[in-house]
């Protein structure tokens, strides 16, 4: 499905700006970004925008939060991870999730797994790897933290994006372009009661 131009440019700003205003607002928790959910609207994105629209936000909201909030000198390896936190959830989900008619089924378990596996990947992985190697900090601690740090965040943006999903693809209108990626317009054969049975 593709999405229009401009609404894809506005999405993309959005998301973007939602995300470095959470990093750059977001408390912390002795040392713990645990209260630091800026990666949900880049996760996000990569649904809505597909895998690139979905790379090009984390950078861009990674590059915003400098601007807004400089720690230091400015490091382009955080930005790239910041933008692979767009790109790899919604490419594991269409390799792993359940399709009709080549199109995908929104699934909660899958998007759980997707995003849990991206997650350690840039957040557990490489985060803790370049912050050990650029600043001399123990590898081990930062991993473990980050571990930690995503097993809370991840079931919440699976869920808010599950949720999110539903609002967008199910519920939308098939012209209005909602999301790039060709969702099945309904997850199960039986299509939902135009009506709420207590109604």
């Amino acid at each position: 499905m593709r999405v229009r131009p401009t609404l894809r440019i506005t999405l993309m700003a959005l998301l973007a700006a939602v995300s470095g205003a959470f990093q750059v607002i977001s408390p912390t928790i002795a040392g713990s970004y645990l209260l630091k959910f800026n990666g949900f609207p880049i996760i996000l994105s990569g649904f809505l925008l597909g895998p690139t629209g979905g790379f090009w936000c984390g950078a861009l909201s990674d590059i915003l939060a400098f601007m807004l909030k400089p720690g230091g000198p400015y490091l382009p390896f955080f930005t790239v991870t910041s933008g692979i936190t767009g790109l790899l959830p919604v490419l594991l989900y269409q390799k792993l999730a359940p399709r009709r008619e080549g199109k995908l089924l929104i699934d909660p378990w899958i998007l759980l797994l997707c995003i849990g596996l991206a997650q350690g990947v840039t957040k557990v992985l490489l985060v803790s790897a370049l912050r050990a190697a650029l600043f001399g900090l123990p590898l081990k601690v930062l991993a473990l933290r980050a571990s930690l740090e995503q097993a809370v965040h991840v079931p919440l943006y699976a869920y808010a994006v599950w949720v999110v999903l539903r609002r967008v693809v199910l519920r939308g209108r098939p012209e209005s372009h909602a999301s790039a990626l060709p969702w099945a317009a309904n997850d199960s054969p039986k299509a939902e009661p135009a009506t709420a049975p207590w109604a």
